[in-house]
């Protein structure tokens, strides 16, 4: 999303973009859109959820840009980036999106995790002319990027503030959804990955329905903890409280947010940075709590815009979680501050310092004091 996002951007800025992609099939597809052209390649086999097409290593080449882009983590992106910028000579910008755990899964995924983390990411991560991360913060909790600190570089993610929130009333979006009219609603929007936590939230149900009986807890999202998950809210005896809502299109995500009293992110791993739900939640005026993870007081501050609680505690979250489901004055001022704290994250805001950064890069006016100008 927020590849597509900026590649949009810079095309309506007058620059020609070109973005190579790996397919959903195996067909090869080529698309345009005034300065934006995409190149699709048919994908030639999987990797647990990444797609390998072969010609992304090879075809680019017939095309010349300026400087590459790419990234972190979509495999095998940032190595034919790497790849292509090498071999034609151009400076490779990478983005960081978060570190890869091989602290759980199969065997294979482990290892091949532990393998790439050591060698190939390196790797990557030394060749980059420059490397954007979302969030100041999470220098202190990468286990790679500290070594790259002198050529890194902070541009958070943006949203567009004034196409976002609903036209419709809370009310109304409960009904379209089928959610109770009456009652408390907390959403969690994202993948149902291990690193995201969704499992604690699902643990904290019991004790919030003790003090906040009519709540429903609402997943929007699918993954690999799906069937878990619904297992686990089935032991605890929470299942009727709970909706598993599998994967939604953005056009009706719109519709959950609306509906929501908060939204909840209980991270637990190093591989979250700076989420699209925290800025797509506050747009919408919803306050959130998450984990205490540090990389997420670049956006929450405790208290105003939202809450923090301790990381894989179910017990504190549902603690934090039935204060603001309770709290209405807390509620009303959260919601207010969230509003007003996301307008500095504009997509206007971050296509202008992409394009600084990108005009800085060719020119290679690259050093570590240029970069913090």
């Amino acid at each position: 999303m927020v590849a597509h996002k900026l590649a949009c951007c810079m095309a309506k800025r007058g620059h020609e973009v070109h973005v190579f992609a790996s397919s959903m099939n195996s067909r090869d597809s080529l698309e345009k859109y005034g300065g934006l052209v995409v190149h699709r390649y048919g994908t030639n086999f999987r990797i647990e959820t990444a797609n390998f097409a072969l010609k992304m290593f090879y075809e680019p080449f017939l095309t010349a840009v300026d400087l590459v882009h790419a990234h972190f983590s979509t495999p095998p992106a940032e190595l034919a980036a790497l790849a292509y910028a090498k071999g034609r000579g151009v400076p490779l910008i990478l983005t960081y999106h978060g570190d890869w755990q091989e602290s759980f899964g199969s065997l294979y995924r482990r290892a091949g995790l532990a393998i790439y983390n050591k060698l190939v990411l390196r790797l990557v991560l030394s060749s980059a002319r420059v490397i954007i991360f979302p969030s100041g913060y999470y220098l202190n909790e990468s286990r790679f990027l500290r070594d790259f600190a002198a050529k890194s570089v902070v541009i958070p993610n943006g949203i567009d503030v004034l196409s976002a929130g609903s036209l419709l009333s809370k009310q109304q979006c409960r009904s379209r959804l089928g959610l109770p009219l009456k009652g408390k609603v907390v959403m969690f929007i994202g993948s149902l990955v291990q690193y995201k936590g969704p499992w604690v939230l699902v643990k904290a149900i019991p004790h919030i329905i003790k003090e906040v009986p009519e709540t429903r807890v609402v997943f929007v999202g699918d993954g690999p903890l799906s069937h878990s998950l619904k297992l686990l809210s089935e032991r605890l005896a929470c299942a009727e409280h709970v909706r598993f809502e599998g994967f939604v299109d953005e056009a009706r995500k719109a519709l959950y947010y609306g509906a929501a009293d908060v939204v909840a992110l209980p991270s637990v791993m190093s591989t979250e940075v700076f989420p699209i739900v925290l800025l797509e939640a506050s747009a919408f005026g919803i306050p959130v709590v998450v984990s205490d993870l540090d990389t997420f007081r670049c956006f929450v501050k405790d208290g105003y815009n939202g809450l923090v609680s301790k990381r894989g505690d179910e017990k504190d979250l549902a603690e934090k979680l039935i204060k603001v489901l309770t709290g209405q004055a807390l509620w009303q001022a959260m919601s207010r501050n969230t509003l007003e704290n996301v307008t500095q994250y504009s997509w206007q805001r971050v296509e202008r310092e992409t394009e600084r950064l990108y005009m800085k890069v060719a020119s290679r006016e690259t050093s570590s004091a240029h970069l913090r100008d």
